[in-house]
């Protein structure tokens, strides 16, 4: 299943255009897929290390006195392939299963 790609009207991830990934990635690292759901409040970034391995993070829009901030919520290990890294967040974090289960 890719994670790349709308899901339901009823809810669910939306497609972001590459480069549009709220994770400033590191010097060397690669953008693969990124996905937001559709309340425009949780990103997460599938990534090509500089050392030719995968990861991924996963964000969440936080509001903490004023501010409005991407907060790291979902950070991974270490992958061989995209694929893996996919499959492994697909797993780990719940709103890329189903409906959102942010407002």
């Amino acid at each position: 299943m890719a994670l790349l790609g709308a899901r339901s009207k009823a809810g669910g991830a939306q497609p972001l255009q590459k480069g549009e990934g709220v994770m400033a990635l590191a010097a060397g690292y690669t953008e693969i897929k990124a996905i937001r759901n559709s309340a425009g409040t949780r990103t997460l970034v599938i990534f090509k290390r500089p050392d030719g391995l995968f990861g991924y993070i996963g964000e969440r829009l936080t509001m903490d006195e004023g501010d409005t901030f991407w907060e790291p919520v979902d950070i991974s290990g270490i992958y061989e392939t995209a694929e893996d890294a996919e499959r492994e967040a697909l797993a780990e974090i719940d709103w890329l299963r189903g409906p959102d289960p942010l407002p």
